[in-house]
């Protein structure tokens, strides 16, 4: 049997094919994983609105008013918080700044936005928006600076 150029090239063609397929079986093949995030209950067993007053002879909120208490939320979520505040001391007050101190949370917004000013009599009911953590049970405290 004669052997042709064609046989040849054929051969190497298929020692190279071999050579190359040894070679990538024994590398690892990356896999994709996915990446699993622990998201527990969010329970928030009540919220404690303290009000830090710039003046603190004149403390003209009293205690929030129509304040939630046992709310579940989800994981990392967004959650929305109604809070009422009276005005009780004459002339205009306000409230400047709403934040927290509850690890974990993050006030987003509040609605209407601050600062706002507030006459003696009238009440405010404003909408926090805070961020929940990944997992988290307990009181969440609202921080409201006024003056």
């Amino acid at each position: 049997m004669r052997i042709t150029r064609n046989m040849i090239i054929a051969g190497v063609i298929i020692v190279l094919f071999l050579l190359v397929a040894g070679f990538l079986s024994t590398k690892q093949i990356p896999q994709i994983l996915p990446v699993v995030v622990y998201s527990g209950p969010v329970n928030i067993s009540s919220v404690a609105v303290e009000i830090n007053y710039a003046n603190v002879q004149q403390q003209c909120f009293g205690q929030p008013v129509d304040v939630i208490s046992g709310l579940s939320a989800a994981a990392n979520s967004s959650q929305n918080i109604l809070i009422t505040l009276a005005d009780s001391c004459p002339g205009i007050s306000e409230i400047s700044e709403v934040s927290t101190d509850t690890s974990g949370f993050r006030v987003l917004s509040a609605n209407p936005t601050l600062p706002i000013k507030l006459m003696d009599g009238n009440k405010l009911t404003f909408n926090i928006t805070v961020r929940t953590p990944a997992s988290y049970s307990g009181v969440l405290s609202i921080l409201v600076n006024a003056s």
